[in-house]
């Protein structure tokens, strides 16, 4: 039995070997292609437009903008004289994005960052 065990625990390090290896390969193939999107990203920008269709592939760049609770006290504050609880420590977007579109202001205590993405699709 012990010999088994140490067999299987080095089979276990070894994919686990593996598994360090293929995630570092991964992660040099996320920063190329980060790269690469910012380099679309600029060309589109440039040229002054969101979209493009190129051949048989419709490449856009699209911003996304996300909240974030910058001042945890301030939104706790905010959403008890509101009546809100929340459930998580992350703020619901769908709700922020109504509140915002309605009343033209963040609650206190809420952020924003925008993300800019890169699609490439096959048409």
């Amino acid at each position: 039995m012990k010999e088994q065990l140490k067999e299987l625990v080095a089979q276990i390090d070894q994919i686990k070997e593996e598994k360090s290896k293929v995630s570092k390969i991964l992660d040099d193939l996320k920063k190329e292609e980060r790269k690469v999107e910012y380099q679309i990203h600029s060309l589109l920008e440039t040229a002054g437009v969101d979209e493009v269709k190129v051949d048989d592939v419709r490449i856009g760049r699209k911003e996304i903008t996300y909240f974030n609770i910058e001042d945890w006290d301030k939104f706790i504050k905010w959403c008890r004289r509101r009546s809100i609880f929340p459930i998580q420590k992350r703020p619901q977007t769908a709700y922020l994005r109504e509140y915002l579109e309605q009343h033209n202001k963040l609650p206190d205590g809420i952020g924003t960052y925008v993300k800019e993405n890169i699609s490439i699709r096959r048409v």
